[in-house]
């Protein structure tokens, strides 16, 4: 198991990577927004306090594939190694899956609602997966939801990583 950090919060991210190991962060626009600072800014604050084995994740807001694309450019532009672009799982986001792998991108599939959407994501090369627990538990058992993705990417010998997210208690983290 690998800890990310789901936040924008600078002094947060000091205090646990001197704290925990922590593999890396993982934004998004809500997040970023909530910080009061511009995209920019935030994320050069993030990378400053991050090492560069640490893996960070930032997500693209454009909805159609060519601007996700271009999007993806330049969300991995901004650090040399280890830099992912989170694509929500939308028909647009699974054709730019496709191409962002396909000229060398790293890419975290989000806004997983399904085993099937991510299983779909995994197919197109998205190197990490992330369900949304609890919201699958609101259309039934996400739990069982991601067990089974996870069975699928074995049987399938797929390598994409899950990064479960969207936790509502630390059962649903546990189980």
């Amino acid at each position: 198991m690998e800890f990310i950090l789901d936040t924008a919060d600078v002094n947060e991210i000091k205090k646990l990577n001197e704290l925990l190991t922590l593999k890396g962060v993982t934004t998004n626009p809500t997040i970023i927004t909530k910080s009061k600072k511009n995209f920019q800014e935030t994320v050069e604050d993030i990378i400053e306090v991050l090492d560069e084995e640490q893996l960070l994740f930032v997500q693209a807001i454009a909805t159609t594939c060519d601007e996700i694309v271009e999007e993806a450019k330049y969300i991995c532009s901004l650090r040399e190694k280890n830099t992912y672009v989170k694509i929500p799982v939308t028909h647009e986001g699974l054709k730019a899956i496709k191409v962002c792998k396909k000229i060398g991108l790293g890419v975290l599939a989000t806004a997983i609602y399904t085993a099937d959407q991510a299983f779909m994501a995994a197919l197109n090369g998205a190197d990490y997966l992330a369900p949304y627990v609890n919201r699958m538990e609101n259309y039934g058992d996400g739990i069982q939801e991601v067990k089974d993705l996870i069975e699928m990417l074995r049987v399938n010998n797929l390598s994409s990583k899950v990064v479960a997210a969207s936790f509502k208690n630390k059962k649903q983290v546990h189980d």
